[in-house]
């Protein structure tokens, strides 16, 4: 499930630095348009991550507590571990 987030935030990322790009050529003259697209950036990437980061952290928080993540990430590891020792061929 992570995997498909991750890989969506890839092409979003690149489609937000993208458009900022052009926006910035649109907005500003050759002498400012560095100094736009720093503006830019330093929102999408201080704000936007900092969101993220908030929300991200509040649906684990929830997660963990209601489903008691902790158990669940010490069983996956403990049958990836085992797994790996079953295919082991060395």
């Amino acid at each position: 499930m992570c995997l498909l987030f991750e890989s969506i935030e890839a092409v979003t990322g690149t489609l937000m630095m993208t458009s900022l790009i052009t926006y910035s050529a649109q907005l500003g003259t050759t002498s400012t348009l560095a100094s736009i697209q720093g503006l830019f950036a330093g929102i999408y990437f201080g704000l936007g991550e900092l969101l993220k980061m908030l929300i991200f952290t509040s649906i684990t928080k929830y997660l963990s507590m209601k489903y008691c993540l902790n158990k669940v990430v010490e069983r996956a590891a403990l049958l990836a571990a085992s797994l790996s020792e079953l295919t082991d061929n060395g």
